[in-house]
């Protein structure tokens, strides 16, 4: 969960779903075997 303030005085604009440590990492090895020139190059 992400949650999206006011910078000023931190008020709750917004709270955003986000995948958890185990889907982000299978996104990044499913793009990083995608690439022709790897994960950050």
């Amino acid at each position: 969960m992400i949650e999206v303030v006011q910078a000023f005085d931190r008020a709750l604009i917004a709270k955003l779903e986000s995948d958890d440590a185990a889907a982000l990492e299978r996104k990044i090895q499913a793009a990083a075997r995608s690439s022709p020139i790897g994960v950050l190059g």
